[in-house]
């Protein structure tokens, strides 16, 4: 995959990628993801948000774009010491595993029924990649909600894409590469606190590993970000 300008614009140079992939927006209807109800294209990724159900309030349009400004700003070609060609390997990735990033509204509690239960919830999860849920939350400051947002749309970006572009340095499959070492080192030298994780019953190590794999690159690039 590589970069080149047309008319002043970054898009995949011609059989190496997709020059949709930086394409986003608009927010539309859709009834492609049940049970979320609306969805919008951004960077590689589909962002899809869930409808009003019984007991939780419907995800805001506006949430959506600013969710959506935020993957464009992260994912920005024109970006001072962009590799144009690994962004482009990050984005035709997401791409390529149907990437979504599901938005709801608070959390998980506040459906009723639970939205596994739901029809079309299961094809939605299995037939598209996903790691979690951006949140809109309600009665937080400014500063928690966009650690929310950011927390979660890193976690997309880093386990799906990143591998596309590296796939040695980022791979979080299992207990090797550079990734895991960084994170190993953090954990030994006291920087990244794991007491707060533990491995679940049906978890098998290397889905452990990937989860704190996955919450050290997040806090790692947080931390760069200048937020930390």
């Amino acid at each position: 995959v590589d970069m080149v300008d047309v008319n002043g614009n970054r898009i995949c140079e011609s059989g190496t990628g997709n020059g949709s992939n930086y394409i986003g927006g608009p927010l539309q209807s859709t009834t492609v993801y049940p049970p979320f109800d609306r969805s919008l294209a951004i960077n590689g990724m589909t962002l899809v948000a869930l409808p009003a159900l019984p007991n939780a309030l419907k995800v805001s349009d506006n949430f959506v774009e600013t969710v959506a400004r935020c993957v464009e700003l992260i994912l920005d070609p024109d970006a001072i010491g962009i590799l144009y060609d690994k962004q482009a390997a990050v984005l035709q990735q997401m791409q390529s595993l149907k990437t979504i990033q599901r938005i709801g509204y608070v959390g998980m509690g506040e459906y009723s029924p639970a939205l596994s239960t739901l029809p079309g919830w299961d094809a939605t999860n299995d037939d598209n990649a996903n790691v979690d849920f951006v949140w809109e939350l309600s009665g937080v400051s400014s500063a928690d909600q966009i650690t929310e947002v950011l927390e979660h749309v890193l976690h997309t970006i880093t386990t799906i894409g990143l591998p596309g572009a590296y796939p040695n340095v980022f791979n979080q499959t299992s207990a090797y590469g550079p990734t895991y070492t960084a994170m190993a080192e953090a954990i030994n030298n006291g920087v990244f606190d794991t007491s707060g994780y533990s491995q679940q019953p049906g978890e098998t190590l290397d889905e452990f590993n990937a989860l704190l794999m996955r919450e050290y690159l997040y806090l790692l690039i947080f931390g760069l970000m200048c937020f930390a």
